[in-house]
């Protein structure tokens, strides 16, 4: 897979060429097309182009793979000494952390198989073991865990023993999420306790993930593993409505490419139509899907993705998908906030009539809003009298904004394209209720 200099802009909006080369040749080589890297091209590119190759590669969690596989191909592609030496180093110290976090990973597995409570491994333990079969390949800075609810209370009582501490507040945990966060004692590997794969306001059918899953070994304990088609679910759901492609992006795709091709035809495709159906995931599992054959050749069917392509895809998604993926940590500086998600659902709208409506909310939003913002007591009717003073304070903190968007500047522009991006692709990837 060559990709073209227009395709290359398409996909690092914003970027120098330098990273738009960078990117075209990192994707080349960790496409599992055809069953190897395409090599053409590479006696052309420059030992700068090279370092910035290994740069991104380090950035996106991907360096030891593409070092597995240019040095694979090291008899036809030609990679610069110092490129070279670059990933090696990367490749060695990522394999010395996962021996590290196998050490640790035996330790706890063995403490709950002793305990009698079954464990289905999720997400990085199982790739890097079952799927890549190297603990290099597929670094690592957790465990995740999926426990069934009623043993929370008993898990959480061994890992305090262990010398584990709670990370933030359970409740809090528990109501946003669906995972138990603990940190780990000074030498061990902290641990993510999930008792369901994603939010609640999917229909995953927890019981069925556990009456699927798989006996393996990890770390050289008998353990569980989800299905092949229940871990490709996983895998997309987790990189796009979890995530939202921003938290090592590419190798997320990465590891579905990878997962697809170690399985070939074992994975039952109608299977993954059916139950992305089932849990309301559709979009989810579209989406990534159709960025994994698009990015790495993935060998997704047409088929599979006609069936399950939601009848209000919009092409922009694909787009906005990508500059997420390639933004990589660029992704996560700002956090989102209401005045953001306004202008973002702004920019996003293509109706005159929308946008006047989302901007009339941004100006005039909820009376409850005010009442959380200038802390007033719950139902007090002063809060119709602050409307002046936050239209004012909006104008006064937004208004060089509305005024630049309105000039199209350039850099304002860029970020009016990101946060509709984000937006969308929150609204689009969210079931409805």
């Amino acid at each position: 897979m060559v990709l073209g200099p227009q395709r290359a802009r398409s996909i690092i909006v914003g970027s120098g060429m330098g990273q738009e080369i960078a990117y075209e040749v990192l994707l080349r080589y960790l496409s599992r097309a055809a069953g190897e890297p395409r090599t053409g091209g590479s006696d052309r590119l420059s030992a700068s182009t090279w370092e910035e190759v290994a740069q991104r590669a380090a950035e996106h969690g991907v360096a030891p793979l593409l070092f597995q596989r240019l040095q694979a191909l090291s008899s036809t592609v030609r990679v610069p000494a110092s490129a070279m030496n670059t990933l090696r180093d990367l490749y060695a110290d990522s394999m010395l952390r996962g021996m590290q976090i196998h050490r640790s990973l035996h330790q706890l597995l063995s403490m709950f198989r002793r305990g009698g409570i079954p464990i289905i491994v999720l997400k990085g333990a199982h790739l890097a073991q079952l799927i890549y079969k190297n603990v290099a390949l597929r670094p690592m800075i957790d465990v995740d865990i999926l426990v069934r609810k009623a043993n929370l209370p008993r898990v959480h009582e061994m890992l305090l023993a262990m010398g584990y501490n709670v990370s933030g507040s359970q409740a809090q945990l528990e109501k946003e999420h669906f995972h138990y966060i603990y940190s780990p004692p000074d030498d061990g590997i902290g641990v993510e306790v999930h008792w369901n794969i994603q939010q609640p306001t999917f229909q995953i059918d927890v019981d069925g993930l556990w009456e699927r899953a798989l006996p393996a070994s990890i770390a050289g304990v008998e353990v569980l593993v989800l299905s092949r088609e229940d871990l490709l679910l996983h895998l997309c759901l987790h990189v796009s409505s979890h995530h939202l492609y921003s938290w090592f992006g590419l190798r997320a795709i990465c590891d579905i490419s990878e997962t697809i091709h170690h399985y070939g035809d074992q994975i039952d495709w109608h299977v993954i139509q059916e139950r992305s159906r089932e849990w309301k995931a559709s979009n989810s599992v579209y989406l990534t899907l159709l960025l994994a054959r698009k990015l790495l050749d993935t060998a997704v069917p047409d088929s599979v993705l006609r069936g399950i392509k939601p009848d209000d895809f919009d092409a922009r998604l694909v787009a906005w998908a990508e500059g997420r993926i390639f933004a990589g940590s660029d992704a996560r500086e700002e956090p989102p906030s209401t005045v953001s998600d306004g202008f973002g659902r702004l920019w996003a709208s293509r109706r005159f009539l929308d946008k006047i409506s989302i901007f009339l909310k941004l100006c005039f939003p909820a009376s409850t809003t005010l009442l959380r913002k200038y802390n007033l007591p719950p139902h007090s009717r002063r809060v119709y009298l602050y409307y002046p003073l936050h239209v004012g304070d909006f104008i006064l903190r937004h208004g060089r904004t509305v005024w630049l968007m309105l000039r199209r500047d350039g850099e304002t522009i860029e970020w009016a394209d990101r946060e509709a991006g984000r937006v969308s692709l929150v609204k689009w990837l969210t079931p409805a209720r």
